[in-house]
């Protein structure tokens, strides 16, 4: 759900679904929040208290499992759009969410392998069981591959990285077995196929 929110990307593998809402538990937001606190912000201290009684007065906003609080993640996204003037998490994540949404479809490219890196990573697997499977069963020698930027690895966790190096060892397979041999050929050819 936050793959295109590069700020809220680390909380997307927290999220379940449940009642037709999506949640995320309070203490995974409260983290976030503390993690990203900024001595300017206008909000001195990220209080639970506070941030909890906040979410209690949004409608669906808190579910309570085993006796902990979970929150909607619209109230999530509502706080997070109220609070973008006394904090600068909130503020920095409204522009990405604004780059984003004025963003033109045309303007989309990759401009160098980071950014194609990056999109790898914000892509699901089509089965779940298929996603347990690869990042608990797997091993792959990042060594053998030799297109791997391996410099780009601290940017992404260990999930996303599986699935990059997954990506471009499938990728490339493939297109040796078309006999492409052309660098700027493969490159055209991961970018369209991810512009799809």
């Amino acid at each position: 759900m936050f793959e295109n929110v590069p700020l809220l990307r680390e909380l997307s593998t927290k999220l379940f679904s449940e009642n037709s809402f999506t949640w995320i538990s309070l203490k995974d937001i409260l983290q976030f929040l503390r993690q990203h606190h900024s001595i300017t912000d206008h909000i001195k201290e990220i209080k639970r208290f506070n941030i909890l009684k906040e979410f209690k007065g949004h409608k669906f906003g808190v579910l309570e499992k085993e006796n902990e609080p979970y929150i909607n993640v619209t109230s999530f996204l509502r706080y997070i759009f109220n609070h973008c003037d006394q904090l600068q998490i909130c503020s920095e994540i409204v522009l990405q969410i604004q780059s984003k949404l004025t963003q033109k479809r045309d303007e989309f490219c990759f401009q160098n392998t980071q950014d194609l890196y990056k999109v790898i990573a914000s892509k699901n697997f089509t089965y779940s069981k298929l996603q347990d499977v690869v990042y608990n069963e797997i091993s792959i020698d990042e060594d053998k591959i030799s297109s791997l930027h391996k410099q780009y690895k601290s940017d992404f966790t260990k999930d996303e990285w599986v699935k990059i190096c997954l990506v471009k060892i499938n990728f490339y397979s493939s297109l040796k077995q078309l006999k492409m041999q052309s660098l700027r050929n493969k490159s055209q050819q991961i970018t369209s196929f991810f512009r799809t």
